[in-house]
């Protein structure tokens, strides 16, 4: 194997796919990348065994061939060289980079040893506008669980019945469902669960991705095609609880109040609350909502109100500060609603309107007041 290819764009390839591979691993192999030099194209693939990337760039092909190579090494080691060409050669299990001046040389193991990646049938690939997914998972997968003992809730669930699309996640204090018209992603009917981390990182890619991206559902498999960039992950297994018999369906109370107003009066607030628990109360009241936190292990307490439009008998209700603040940062208008029936049930937040084709709101549950 041996490719030429400038630095700035060897940098840019290697920094694509590190995130992917794991600091650490049982496997020696999962902590290198795979070099594949081919035709008129050098390919970097990594995966840590749940998530795979693959992505290529043009270079001047010399000898095609593989190789792989330690992972943060070969990053470290691209990123410091000076400007110019590189020219990298694989000679038997060892990889030698040479820069104008320089020469380096670090010991690779067998491209045999990797594991493989699925064949992909882009067959029933969908093209759907980039930014459309981006916000989408940007609105649900804040609230994916990262309790292990509940692994269907370490995901979001995908589902696509007759063009509308949904996303779907709760960690069973919040929930946030997106839903999406004019799609038609095949092979989710039924849903299926998707990891946050693949999710995470393509959020990252998509700042210099396509306008439109491909999503391919296998078996067991969903990839994210953003043209020289592929990203696979393995799905989670189910099923997934059902998640409409939680959200309530009627409210007799509604409360109308500036975003930006409530986020500031929750933060100040929330400095005096309980280290553990972050609990502040709410009272709702005829013209505005009052907010109070008492924190007995520093002797502290606060109390402040704002401003609303608010329909419905005066209500006490205990929350998770934090949960309400991560809550309305997805609230994409500037008044923000919320729905009620009484303090022990949960609550729905929402904006006061929502882009064309989609809608979402989001669930919290309220902490138990004390007496």
């Amino acid at each position: 194997m041996k490719f030429t290819i400038s630095k700035d764009k060897l940098n840019s390839l290697v920094q694509k796919v590190l995130n992917i591979v794991p600091v650490r691993s049982t496997l020696p192999v999962l902590s290198n990348i795979l070099l594949e030099a081919d035709k008129d194209k050098v390919k970097m693939r990594a995966t840590d065994l749940d998530v795979a990337i693959t992505s290529e760039l043009e270079a001047d092909i010399k000898n095609k061939g593989s190789l792989t190579v330690p992972g943060r090494m070969f990053a470290d080691l691209i990123r410091e060289l000076p400007e110019g060409d590189v020219v990298i050669t694989g000679v038997d299990k060892r990889i030698e980079v040479k820069s104008e001046r320089g020469l380096y040389k670090i010991a690779g193991i067998s491209a045999d040893e990797f594991p493989r990646f699925p064949k992909i049938d882009f067959t029933d690939e969908v093209k759907i506008d980039t930014d459309v997914i981006k916000g989408m998972i940007s609105k649900s997968i804040f609230a994916v669980s990262r309790d292990e003992t509940r692994p269907a809730l370490n995901g979001i669930l995908w589902k696509c019945e007759e063009g509308l699309l949904t996303m779907v996640a709760t960690n069973g204090h919040i929930l946030a469902k997106v839903e999406q018209s004019g799609l038609d992603v095949k092979g989710i009917e039924k849903g299926v669960i998707v990891p946050p981390k693949a999710l995470e990182y393509f959020s990252k890619l998509s700042v210099d991705a396509p306008d439109e991206i491909g999503l391919v559902f296998a078996a067991d498999n969903l990839v994210l095609n953003l043209d020289n960039t592929i990203l696979t992950t393995r799905l989670i297994d189910g099923p997934y609880p059902n998640f409409e018999q939680v959200i309530p369906k009627e409210h007799s109370k509604r409360a109308v109040f500036d975003k930006d107003e409530f986020l500031a009066l929750v933060r100040r607030v929330s400095i005096l609350s309980n280290n553990i628990t972050h609990q502040i109360k709410l009272v709702f009241g005829a013209e505005s909502i009052e907010a109070m936190a008492t924190n007995y292990d520093i002797g502290g307490e606060g109390r402040d109100e704002i401003a609303m439009d608010y329909q419905g008998e005066e209500l006490e209700i205990g929350y998770n500060a934090n949960y309400l603040l991560e809550i309305m940062k997805h609230v994409e208008t500037d008044q923000a609603v919320m729905e009620f029936t009484t303090g022990t049930a949960a609550a729905v937040i929402d904006s006061i309107s929502h882009p064309e084709n989609q809608d979402y709101c989001f669930l919290i549950m309220p902490l138990r007041l004390a007496e």
